[in-house]
């Protein structure tokens, strides 16, 4: 059954962006009009399961003895999407809008056969389909979908589209959000991150639960934190996250949590490394004197470092990028071209520095 809800989410989020400094379109949206729907949320598979739209509609099809996942569109519905019969998988929080690229041919695939490069849906859960479709003006909508690994089974969750023809956040399902927050911000100290932010209002509000995740690496739930209970006035938080590698840029967002169980997620800061120190052990032989010198260079993780040469006067006379590998790396260099005097060795990492002065006879 439709539920159309005030999308107060937009306004706060617009709040939150500007303060933030963060640039997101379609944000005049104040009187727009959610039209919601959950669904069964039960995986179905060699079958059909079908979005009635008021103009048309998405008949999402799996085909268990093929390992195919595809959705038909119907009555002039078109998809968001990069190639022709490929639509676009998006994450929450994305701008479903008249920008992009449309695609409108019937039969669109979201896995084929377990390949990866057409299944752009495979594998993945909680993600979203953008569309359109022209009722009174163009709408714009999304629903969300699990598709298994092998395309073998669908699950849909919930749909929703603007009824104002408005542009539209994927997961945006017109409900209030439970908080409002004004700033959300990282700092690092030494061996430790501290997390602050700052709420306008707390309404219906039960808790924060605070995501970390590394690069490339899937967000994970590190504190849960109350809320204060306090509706009308400004409340602020804090966290520190001892559990951390200097070297490491860490990724937070704020999952905010209202009683009756319904979420939002903040904007995700990030926290850049200050980069772990690298040892370097005194080149041997030195003096050198049969052409070539051994280093063991030990890295608290893999990294790319430059090995360069000087002579007394400045000028560089040798250099070399040497791709190494996390813990103890024995590198030779070979000097049989310089002549005898003395001379300055230079290793640069990502964030540090060592000096070493060598004598080549």
């Amino acid at each position: 059954m439709m539920n159309p809800k005030s999308s107060k989410f937009l306004r706060s989020l617009a709040k939150y962006s500007a303060l933030s400094g963060a640039v997101i379109g379609g944000l005049n949206q104040a009187q727009a009009t959610i039209q919601y729907t959950s669904l069964s949320d039960t995986p179905f598979s060699d079958g059909v399961s079908m979005i009635y739209l008021p103009a048309g509609s998405l008949s999402f099809f799996e085909r268990g003895g093929t390992s195919s996942a595809m959705v038909y569109l119907r009555g002039g519905v078109e998809v968001s999407g990069a190639g022709t019969w490929y639509p676009n998988r998006l994450d929450a929080s994305q701008n479903v809008s008249s920008g992009g690229t449309w695609r409108s041919a019937a039969s669109q695939f979201l896995g084929w056969n377990g390949t990866t490069n057409t299944g752009l849906f495979m594998g993945h859960s909680g993600k979203f389909l953008g569309f359109r479709f022209n009722s009174g003006g163009i709408k714009y909508g999304w629903v969300r979908l699990d598709v298994a690994a092998n395309g073998a089974s669908i699950t849909l969750t919930d749909w929703a589209y603007q009824d104002d023809g408005s542009s539209i956040l994927t997961g945006d399902t017109g409900a209030s959000l439970p908080i409002e927050l004004l700033k959300f911000q990282a700092q690092r100290f030494h061996q430790l991150i501290h997390l602050d932010w700052t709420t306008a209002t707390e309404e219906n509000f039960d808790e924060f639960v605070l995501e970390r995740a590394e690069e490339g690496a899937a967000f994970q739930e590190i504190a849960r934190i109350a809320g204060a209970g306090n509706p009308n006035q400004e409340q602020s938080y804090t966290h520190q996250d001892k559990a951390i590698l200097d070297s490491r840029r860490y990724y937070y967002r704020l999952k905010s949590i209202d009683l009756d169980g319904s979420f939002t997620y903040s904007s995700v800061v990030d926290v850049a490394p200050t980069g772990a120190d690298f040892l370097v052990s005194e080149p041997y032989p030195n003096p050198i004197t049969t052409g070539e010198f051994e280093l063991d260079i030990e890295l608290p993780e893999a990294e790319d470092i430059s090995i360069s040469i000087f002579a007394s006067t400045g000028q560089l006379v040798y250099e070399k990028p040497l791709n190494l590998t996390e813990g103890k790396n024995t590198v030779q260099i070979s000097v049989a071209g310089l002549s005898a005097g003395t001379y300055f060795l230079k290793l640069r990492g990502r964030y540090h520095q060592r000096y070493q002065r060598i004598v080549v006879e």
